[in-house]
Parts: structure tokens; sequence; C-alpha cells
């Protein structure tokens, strides 16, 4: 698994690289301090597993950036590690597209659990963070990514994870951590609710 630290911290790079060893060595590591460098990191690795994006990098918007680094790699998760732990972020966050979202203040035993969860394809947000119970439905809100759209189009017809992947030249993995992401912007759990919601709301269509 090929990982993407972007993060102006260089003492917290190095925690998370801690940690990340901690869980494997089948991990190779780059590494960012600023935004500057994105287009030369997407021309030299195309193919990342994995992006850990700190929203507060010094003299970019978070939301901005994250947008950016979606146009640069598609067809990989993204997941918020920063020190915000207001509910109004996490929900931006996760309606831009973030996979999930992890603030910087959880003990090290939380983090290595919520990483080694979203290494597993699932979908991490702080346990305090607030569930919806009224207002308009999720998927009204978010915005999906085009190889969200991609994939939920292709599971619309039935296609396994495995025939998605290789269809989209993607890892299994990978669509597994974007089916968390599209399951929490349509506000659902399971395949066949994503699927009747999405065709519902004339997202996707299946042929008859």
């Amino acid at each position: 698994m090929k990982v993407l630290i972007i993060d102006d911290h260089a003492l917290f790079r190095e925690g998370l690289r801690y940690l990340l060893r901690s869980m494997t060595d089948e991990l190779e590591y780059l590494e960012s301090e600023n935004l500057s460098r994105l287009l030369d990191l997407a021309r030299e690795h195309p193919h990342l597993d994995l992006i850990l994006l700190d929203l507060n990098i010094s003299g970019a918007d978070g939301l901005t950036s994250l947008a950016d680094i979606q146009k640069f790699w598609q067809n990989t998760p993204v997941v918020v590690v920063t020190a915000s732990e207001r509910q109004s972020d996490i929900d931006r966050a996760l309606a831009a597209g973030a996979a999930s979202f992890i603030p910087k203040t959880v003990s090290s035993d939380v983090m290595i659990s919520a990483l080694t969860r979203v290494a597993k394809g699932e979908t991490y947000v702080p346990d305090s963070a607030r569930i919806e119970t009224s207002g308009p439905p999720s998927y009204k809100r978010a915005t999906m990514t085009d190889r969200q759209m991609d994939i939920l189009r292709l599971l619309a017809v039935g296609k396994t994870n495995r025939q998605i992947g290789s269809q989209l030249d993607i890892a299994e993995n990978t669509v597994r951590v974007h089916l968390s992401a599209i399951f929490k912007n349509l506000g659902v759990k399971t395949r066949t609710e994503a699927v009747f919601v999405a065709v519902r709301n004339g997202m996707v269509t299946i042929a008859t």
C-alpha cells in the first residue's frame, strides 16, 4: 500500500509514519509539507492507495485542497487527519468527498484503530460526531466524485467489488473505501439501499 501524508508539521508526519509502521511493514510512504508539490507528486506517483490530509496547512484552505487532491487522484480515498473536532468541519469534509475524518486529538490506540478500519475499506468518524436525524437527506448535500459515480453505476448493474476494481483498474480495497464514502453520502448502510436511493433520485439508471 502506498500512502501520501500531507501535513506541515514534521513531528506529526513522523508520528503517523510510526503508527502506520506499527500496523504493517508492507507500506510505502510519501510526504509533503505543503500543497505546492501536488502536481509533481501526481506525475511521479499517479497511483496511490491512501492519502492522509491535514485541513489546516498554512496558507491553504482545507476543503479547496481536498478538491484539488481529488482532481489529481480521483481513485484514491482521502482521509482528513486534522486538529478540528467541530461537527461542521466533519460534515463539510465528508460532504466534499473525504472517506473518513480523524481528529489529531485522539489517542494513539484510537488513531491506529481508525487507520486500520480505513485500510480495510471502512469509514471512521469520531464517536462524538452528531448523527443527523432531521433535515434534508445527506445525498442532497453530498458531492460525489467522478470515481464514486463510476462505482455507483457499476453497483447498480450488480457488479461485485472485484469486478468493479477490474473494470476501473483500481484495487479491490480502494473500491471498498469508496463504497463506504458513497454509503455515507447517501445516508445508507447497504449496497441495495445505495442503489435504491441512487435510482430513486435519478443519479443512476438500471437498464431493463
